[in-house]
């Protein structure tokens, strides 16, 4: 299972060591330090280096991992979450496919299939909602998952025949009312 995918954009988090009185605060996903992945500090020294060569190297004063991406704090029943990221939840971050094999051929597979469950974890957790969380498999938002067959059938008849048939109604009101 892959986690979230974060891009050059997104800026590493500075937890306090010693938040004030009563502020809880926990780390939710972290960088380990790896080979080419650093923290950036001055995104304009990139910049000046990509105008001048076309690859980056690190800057002194960037950060090396590990360091922090997504955290929370509570102080009592108040509630934060802060995801480093501007764009993971963004649709052609969130809900990109990509083709790949499988054991029936070819198949389309959710490339950052992390970033939707962490965003909508993230929201069950601000709304006191845990018992919905979904801890393991990433939740695939491109399923719609209905328990009831019957809800299923009562959307099919709304889509098909009662929208288009008050569209119609209210329209031939409409033009009864303008010939008039």
């Amino acid at each position: 299972m892959r986690g979230p995918v974060f891009h050059l954009s997104d800026a590493p988090l500075e937890l306090s060591a010693s938040p004030p009185e009563g502020v809880t605060l926990r780390r939710l996903i972290s960088m380990p330090k790896r080979d080419g992945v650093w923290g950036v500090k001055n995104i304009l020294k990139y910049k000046e280096q990509l105008d001048e060569q076309d690859y980056m190297n690190k800057v002194e004063g960037d950060l090396e991992g590990p360091f922090d991406l997504a955290a929370t704090a509570t102080k009592g029943d108040t509630k934060i979450a802060v995801v480093s990221s501007r764009e993971f939840a963004e649709d052609e971050v969130a809900f990109a496919r990509d083709l790949g094999m499988g054991p029936q051929g070819i198949t389309i597979r959710s490339r950052n299939p992390g970033n939707v469950t962490l965003l909508i974890n993230t929201m069950h957790w601000l709304n006191d909602n845990t018992s919905f969380m979904n801890i393991g498999k990433p939740i695939d938002a491109a399923v719609l998952e209905i328990p009831k067959p019957t809800t299923v059938k009562a959307v099919q008849a709304l889509t098909i025949f009662v929208w288009p048939v008050l569209a119609l109604a209210c329209g031939g009101a409409v033009w009864w009312v303008r010939r008039r």
